[in-house]
């Protein structure tokens, strides 16, 4: 039961019914300062923790890219990709639900930054695996940074093809 109705009920008339209605839509477009401030401090930590946990992912890539043959290290990009672009696009989701626009910076900033730390990565793992002289070849960091970064963006992107496929 919708809240005009309800008040319809307790015998409010129409004009009072609709300055309610009123009140509260100006409610959701002004905010007061204190919340603004959260919500940046929400953006900004959440941009924060997305970025340190892409720096995590790369490092947690070194053994990987040590160790694993190119078809079965695609496969752990994907799927580490796939894993943290989903924890993310629901970041984002939850961001774009404060304040619509500012997602924008976050996913042209993000990526960039997940493909300089994973070829950074990719390159060290190739001058390790040289070192150690282990035999599982040298790996082509843009190829590696790529395959990464698309795979990071997918879930985002599928869900905003899925919003538009349900309006």
């Amino acid at each position: 039961m919708e809240i005009a109705d309800s008040l319809k009920e307790k015998g409010w008339t129409e004009q009072e019914i609709n300055r309610v209605s009123k009140v509260f839509e100006d409610a959701h477009e002004v905010k007061s300062p204190r919340i603004m401030v959260i919500d940046k401090i929400v953006y900004w930590g959440g941009l924060f923790l997305a970025i340190l946990g892409n720096f995590f992912i790369s490092v947690l890539l070194i053994p990987f890219l040590i160790l694993m043959k190119s078809y079965y290290l695609y496969l752990a990009l994907l799927f580490l990709g796939i894993t943290f672009g989903w924890l993310f696009s629901v970041l984002i989701n939850d961001i774009e639900a404060i304040k619509s626009g500012q997602h924008i910076v976050a996913w042209i900033f993000i990526p960039a930054v997940g493909i300089i730390n994973v070829y950074i990565m990719a390159n060290l793992s190739n001058r390790i695996a040289a070192l150690m002289e282990i035999g599982t070849g040298i790996h082509n960091a843009p190829a590696v940074s790529i395959v990464y970064v698309i795979s990071f963006m997918f879930p985002y992107v599928l869900s905003k093809w899925l919003k538009r496929q349900s309006l």
